[in-house]
């Protein structure tokens, strides 16, 4: 049994009425995999856990976790190709696809400062990938 726990944060993301996607793009992987390697991916039962933080995730399997980590939806997470010489404020993190330095603190609402042109910026929604 696979299973997804989300803090209440998160729980926007999850339900289809509040324009999140997410069960769509688990449905669409779970085809696609089954599609391209031959496996069947088990259902993946999600569920609200009051116990992790607002935007706490982690995945089980089997009741053990396997992955987690924090996601902060109403911020852009802005990563750092190499070639960025300005100082950037924000709260230090790991990109989970690839464990590249980032940052979250950059308001998904509010246009981006001159200095932040350069780097490249993800909502949170991409960001449900992890290793």
């Amino acid at each position: 049994m696979v299973e997804l726990e989300v803090g209440y944060g998160l729980i926007n993301i999850v339900e289809s009425q509040s324009s999140g996607d997410l069960l769509e793009r688990i449905v669409s992987i779970r085809k696609q995999f089954a599609l391209d390697m031959g496996i069947i991916v088990p259902s993946v039962h999600i569920r609200d856990n009051l116990q992790l933080g607002p935007g706490e995730y982690r995945v089980l399997i089997k009741g053990n976790r396997v992955a987690g980590g924090t996601l902060r939806p109403d911020y852009l997470l802005a990563m750092d190709p190499g070639n960025t010489t300005a100082r950037v404020d924000g709260i230090p993190t790991k990109e989970p696809a690839f464990g590249l330095d980032a940052l979250f603190g950059f308001h998904a609402g509010h246009a981006r400062k001159p200095s932040l042109r350069a780097l490249p910026l993800s909502t949170c929604p991409p960001l449900w990938q992890h290793t």
